[in-house]
Order: structure tokens, then C-alpha cells, then sequence
């Protein structure tokens, strides 16, 4: 607990944020009521994370101190990670799966956001430690099963996806412990009459969604897309770049890990690993509905992650079938180097995508007046916004984003013109403009039409300056021609 916090307070300390946690800052720098409202009307989220950080952020203010909540998390999830551990692996050290939840990269990248994954990941751990000792064990009580309501009440007000989680532990008792069934089907009632207020806001949210996705895709592109998100949360080896034998290598490791794991379960039949195959099974084709309903645009890996304790504990199982304890511990070490490598490599830098700090920095040493700074996407400037403390003005383009709804399709560049009648309706027709290009050219499968913006400057502008930051970040003074 004390390694994880440690390193995601150090990351924490450091790293500057991305445009989505300026999202967050601004949802939450007016009150509980103003959270809970953008949440569920901007956000297009589960208000509870956001109610909780608004008041957090009443004792102290600061980007670090809003991160500090997540941070936090971090070995609150390792304790859970290796309760859970205790319950579904018995036989198996739990130090083992603390030690690789402690530093794996989800978990820190998670702690380090002012988002609500890391509380996600918490309560996911907690949803499993609770189901177990309300249904599976053998002292079953009735605070047992309130302290599972509870945490799954909590859950659904804060990630809607955890549902998937829950959905799964019920399947399970189908499998495993048909006796629990009514109890549980008692106990998903009160659940679900709770979660009645959210219903309404969580139809239009689904709506809103799906609208902003200009395609869905299923069959083999499906297959594919969730596989590569269960793959990286158990092997994170994206450090190593694409290549083929890293391709196949990571293929034959997870291929040979769910035999022996099928291999184990039908050896052994114990209970608890039934209950992780269900619950990994079920949440994983929840996940597979979900993208194909709401595109891909709606489930990233950062949502995946509600399924990445289920997958990491099915891999020990599976080791441990080869009958070897000392391979269990390699696994383990295999894990843990891969995930400090990964963390490392992915924050080399000490930046977050787009680079804000850093090309707000620059700007400010090198600006003149009359020099107003244009930022694409739309949504960068928020970031930016966090550091500029510059002399001209920030110009989202195409245009600013307001604070209503959420839509991707803002940060659209339709034509040349649009770009042309944005900037001539700037005050003091200056000739002289800082360019910031975060990179961002789509979301999902919408495109923002980099190339427009692109053909537009060299045609009209020349370049007196270009910075290239982190990639591909890159900052520019460009002149009327």
C-alpha cells in the first residue's frame, strides 16, 4: 500500500493534466448541486465521483490537491485487490497479487487522473470482496449482504459499467451457488429500486452517447477491439511497439494461460475459479454489447479496467495449475517488471497528452502582444487554460466549447471558411498568430479534419517559429502572408 501510494503520489506531483481532468476541474470548482448537475448533463456520467470531489476540493484547491482523491485510492485498491485475493485464491499468497496491483500500470495511470477510474477500480475490487463473503462463505449474514448492497449502490452512482461487474457475480451463483440465488435475487431488487432516480438521466445519457459515435462495428473488428483491452491489462507490453513476434508472443503467452486455466477447471471444479470465469465471462460480453451499442467512442480501456482484478487473479489460478509454486512467484515478478517498465516508459516524459504545461510555457517566454494563441482541438484549451498566464488571448478552434453538453462533433472543423471567419472576428486584426496543435484528430471514429486546418495555414501563413514538444504536440507563430 505504501509502494503504490508513493508512486502514484510522485507521478501525481509531477504530471500536468489532460483536457478530460480539466473537464473535472471545471465540473467541480461550483458547488455540490453545479457537480451533480454537469455530471449527469456535461459529463454524460454517474454523479457521485464528482458530488465527493466538490467537496474534497472545499479544504484546499490546486490541480495536485484534486488528484490527491485519487491518489488516494491507489492502496486502498491494493488492500482490496489482495482481500479478494485471500477469498478466490485461498491457497495462493496474497502478497503476490498486492504487489502487482500495487504498481500495475492501470492502477497508477488510474490514480493519477482527476477522473473517476481509480474509485472505479476500488469499489470493483470491493464489489468482489463483498459478494463473496455475502454469498459464497460460510458464515453468511444479513450485514454481509447489506455491506454488498451497499458497496454496489455506491458502484452504480459512480461507474455505470460496474453494473457489468455485478451482473456477472449474479451468473455466477448459477454455476456455483444456486442456493444464494434468491437471496441475491432479493438483494438486486433493492439494488435496482435505489438506483431508480438515476434511471431517467442514464436513458438520456445512453442517447447522447450513442449520437456521438458515427458507426458501430461488430464481428471480427468487435473480437478484436476487446481482446486487444483485456490483453494490455494483463501483459502491458506496449513499450515494446507493434511487431509481429511481440504480437504472437503475447497471443501464444494468454492462449497458453486459458488452457491451463480451462484445464484447472475442469481438473479441479472448485468453486472459486467457476466463479471468476462467470464473472470475467459475463463482464466482458457486457462490455462487447456495449461497445458495439455505443460504439467504441464509449468504451476505452480506462472503462475495461472494471474487469482487470477478475483477469489477473484467473492468471494466477492458472500458473498455479502447472503445479509449481516457484512459477507462480516468476509470474508474478514477470508481471511486476512489466508493469514498472510500462508505467516508466508511458510517463517518460512527465507529461500528459498534449503537453499543456509545457506549451503553455513556451508560449508565455516567446509571445508577443497582439499574438493571440489559436488551440486545436477545441477541448485543448482547457488544459492549456490551466497554465496560461500569458499576455493574449486563448482562440479554441473551430470554436469554443461550451459547458452544456459534451459533444465531440464541437471540435469538427467543417471548412476553411469556418476557420477564416473565426479569425478575422478576432479585435485588433493582428497579423500575427501562436498556433497549438495537440495532435488530437479524432474521437472514436470522428474525425476533426486535421488536414482542413493544416492546408489552411500553409496557404495563408507562413511559420516564424515551430516548437515540436511531446509528440505530437507542436507549437507555432505563424505570420498573414
Amino acid at each position: 500500500m505504501a509502494l503504490s501510494f508513493a508512486v502514484a503520489f510522485f507521478y501525481g506531483w509531477l504530471l500536468d493534466i489532460r483536457f478530460d481532468e480539466a473537464f473535472t476541474l471545471e465540473t467541480t470548482a461550483h458547488g455540490v448541486v453545479h457537480a451533480f448537475r454537469q455530471a449527469i448533463g456535461f459529463e454524460q456520467q454517474a454523479p457521485l465521483y464528482f458530488v465527493l470531489l466538490s467537496i474534497w476540493r472545499m479544504a484546499g484547491d490546486g490541480i495536485f490537491w484534486a488528484r490527491l482523491f485519487s491518489v488516494i485510492c491507489a492502496p486502498l485498491i491494493v488492500w482490496a485487490s489482495a482481500a479478494a485475493s485471500k477469498r478466490f485464491l485461498p491457497r495462493f499468497d496474497p502478497m503476490w497479487v498486492a504487489f502487482v496491483t500495487a504498481i500495475h500500470t492501470q492502477v497508477i495511470w488510474s490514480a493519477d487522473e482527476i477522473r473517476p477510474y481509480a474509485l472505479m477500480l476500488l469499489l470493483a475490487a470491493l464489489v468482489l470482496v463483498t459478494f463473496y463473503d455475502a454469498y459464497l462463505s460460510d458464515k453468511v449474514t444479513v450485514g454481509r449482504r447489506a455491506a454488498f448492497v451497499a458497496v454496489c449502490i455506491v458502484s452504480l452512482y459512480t461507474q455505470y459499467y460496474l453494473g457489468f461487474l455485478m451482473a456477472g457475480c449474479g451468473i455466477a451463483l448459477l454455476f456455483a451457488a444456486r442456493g444464494s440465488i434468491k437471496r441475491f435475487a432479493v438483494d438486486a431488487l433493492v439494488i435496482a429500486i435505489a438506483f431508480v432516480p438515476m434511471a431517467l438521466a442514464v436513458t438520456g445519457q445512453v442517447k447522447t452517447m450513442a449520437g456521438h459515435t458515427e458507426g458501430v462495428f461488430g464481428g471480427l473488428p468487435l473480437i478484436r477491439a476487446v481482446y486487444q483491452m483485456a490483453a494490455v491489462l494483463v501483459l502491458p507490453v506496449e513499450w515494446l511497439g507493434d511487431s509481429p513476434v511481440k504480437t504472437w508472443v503475447v497471443r501464444a503467452i494468454l492462449a497458453a494461460l486459458g488452457l491451463f486455466f480451462v484445464h484447472q477447471l475442469i481438473r479441479r471444479r472448485q468453486r472459486e475459479d467457476v466463479v471468476l470465469a462467470v464473472i470475467a465471462a459475463v463482464t466482458i460480453l457486457c462490455f462487447a454489447a456495449a461497445n458495439y451499442g455505443l460504439g467504441d467512442l464509449s468504451i476505452q480501456k480506462r472503462h475495461f479496467a472494471v474487469v482487470l482484478l477478475p483477469l489477473l487473479l484467473i492468471t494466477f489460478v492458472a500458473v498455479r495449475s502447472i503445479g509449481w509454486r516457484v512459477i507462480s512467484a516468476d509470474w508474478a515478478i514477470l508481471l511486476i517488471a512489466l508493469n514498472l517498465v510500462q508505467t516508466a516508459d508511458a510517463n517518460r516524459y512527465l507529461a500528459k497528452p498534449g503537453d499543456p504545461r509545457r506549451a503553455a510555457e513556451y508560449v508565455m517566454a516567446n509571445e508577443s502582444p497582439n499574438e493571440p494563441v489559436l488551440v486545436f482541438h477545441s477541448d485543448a484549451v482547457l488544459a492549456i487554460r490551466q497554465y496560461y498566464r500569458g499576455q493574449n488571448e486563448l482562440v479554441p478552434l473551430p470554436a469554443a466549447n461550451p459547458f452544456d453538453t459534451w459533444d465531440p462533433r464541437r471540435n469538427v472543423i467543417e471548412s476553411e471558411q469556418q476557420l477564416a471567419e473565426r479569425i478575422d472576428a478576432l479585435p485588433g486584426n493582428p497579423k500575427r498568430f501562436w498556433l497549438v496543435t495537440d495532435g488530437w484528430c479524432f474521437q472514436g471514429s470522428l474525425l476533426f479534419n486535421c488536414d482542413t486546418l493544416e492546408s489552411y495555414v500553409e496557404r495563408n501563413y507562413r511559420v516564424i517559429i515551430q516548437k515540436d514538444l511531446l509528440e505530437p504536440t507542436r507549437i507555432r507563430l505563424i505570420e498573414r502572408r
